[in-house]
């Protein structure tokens, strides 16, 4: 529920519903986003990432296009994946400089970035080009509400409207955290699960 919230939080910021979402960064809160966009009405979903494990994931939970980073600019992705637009909007929950400079870049002018990824280091991005002359706006989101975002992804899961089971990969005894943690951090899993 922890994730699952903060991915439903973030599709409803970003406003996604009848719009072209992307989603930078397929990790376990990037797959749920991918999910609950399709869940909460966008018309198509586009996934970009590094890493094909997590890239057949996105596949799998819904995404309609899927964009290796390593291999495409993505704008240009968007545009071929979208009859030659760019997005209405846009998720970032990689919180790769780059990825999110290329993710400003694929939106349309008056579009939405909703930003979840904690970088290491500063980001540097053209204000002037990328947000004020395209009136972009740029949302920061840490965390869920708590009641209403709890209430939002209750009701997608009793309705059916939304699985979870293709992003939870694996799951390890407590006693495998040394595994688990370095399955995770090399982008092989989706969600990494322990069972106490």
């Amino acid at each position: 529920m922890e994730p699952l919230g903060i991915a439903v939080r973030a599709v409803i910021e970003a406003d996604a519903r009848c719009g072209v979402l992307i989603v930078a960064g397929c990790g376990p809160i990037g797959l749920f986003a991918i999910g609950a966009a399709k869940a909460l009405g966008a018309v198509r979903v586009l996934a970009s990432d590094v890493s094909e494990v997590r890239l057949d994931l996105a596949r799998r939970v819904g995404a309609d296009y899927v964009i290796d980073a390593r291999r495409a600019v993505l704008a240009n992705a968007v545009r071929a994946a979208n009859l030659g637009e760019l997005a209405d909007c846009a998720i970032d929950t990689s919180g790769n400089p780059e990825a999110i400079g290329q993710a400003l870049a694929a939106l349309a002018a008056g579009g939405r970035l909703v930003m979840l990824g904690l970088p290491e280091e500063p980001v540097s991005i053209d204000l002037a080009r990328d947000v004020i002359l395209r009136e972009v706006s740029v949302r920061g989101l840490y965390g869920r509400l708590i009641d209403e975002t709890w209430l939002q992804v209750e009701r997608l899961l009793r309705a059916g409207r939304l699985s979870v089971d293709p992003v939870m990969t694996h799951t390890f005894a407590l006693e495998q955290h040394a595994e688990a943690f370095e399955l995770a951090s090399k982008g092989a899993a989706g969600k990494v699960l322990f069972a106490p």
